[in-house]
């Protein structure tokens, strides 16, 4: 008997996000399968990083479409691994957790992999730029992650109109940096111009969720 998907996935970024809603949603139904086949979180995680590697053979020898076959199903592996886990009572507080870490490194691969598909001086300047803004953006949110444990109702996030559903919504799909997001990939191999522009929009995303942090920081450093 299933259980019911709200008891689960209560995040507010998920009910504010219909993208990120129904692929958690979908990830909840999967999650079931893996669970009865007794398929741990930690076997999800690490098949997730084995077909991202295996996606990026296939990119480096020109095979687009497989790349985005597998590498779609590995990024939505990782929607399932932390659903199985809160499934299985598997959780962990930690701040580094292996499906984060995993994740990272899924990232890192993807984008390097592309720049070698392109293996153009401007789209390595781009990836350097986006890796780089990225891993500053994770460090922020671990910080922002270890002052909520401290302080439940601890909050610097920018807020935005919740009264409008449409804007709310709109917002949290287009211009936050999430999950969600990477599945504009397929957008990057049309042409040079697409590659381009996906990699400014992701380093816009990348700066923008990095404000908030920042101006925290600014605002509660340590004094001498």
């Amino acid at each position: 008997m299933f259980i019911n998907f709200k008891t689960h996935i209560v995040s507010e970024s998920i009910k504010d996000n219909l993208v990120q809603h129904f692929l958690y949603k979908l990830a909840f139904v999967f999650s079931h399968i893996f669970k009865y086949f007794r398929i741990t979180p930690n076997q999800i995680t690490f098949s997730s990083i084995l077909l991202c590697l295996i996606s990026c053979y296939f990119l480096y020898n020109n095979q687009i479409t497989l790349f985005l076959i597998l590498w779609y199903i590995s990024h939505f592996l990782d929607y399932c691994d932390g659903t199985l886990a809160r499934l299985t009572a598997k959780t962990t507080k930690s701040l580094l957790r292996v499906d984060h870490f995993v994740d990272l490194i899924r990232i890192v691969i993807t984008f390097l992999f592309i720049s070698l598909f392109y293996n153009s001086n401007i789209i390595w300047v781009l990836t350097i730029v986006f890796l780089s803004l990225f891993f500053l953006s994770q460090i922020l949110s671990l910080e922002y992650d270890a002052k909520k444990q401290v302080n439940p109702n601890f909050k610097y996030i920018i807020s935005i109109n919740k009264k409008n559903v449409f804007f709310k919504h709109f917002y949290n799909i287009f211009f936050t940096f999430n999950g969600h997001t990477l599945f504009i990939l397929g957008f990057i191999f049309i042409n040079d111009f697409f590659a381009i522009s996906i990699f400014c929009y992701l380093i816009f995303l990348n700066l923008k969720n990095m404000y908030s942090p920042l101006q925290f920081l600014i605002k509660n450093k340590r004094k001498q």
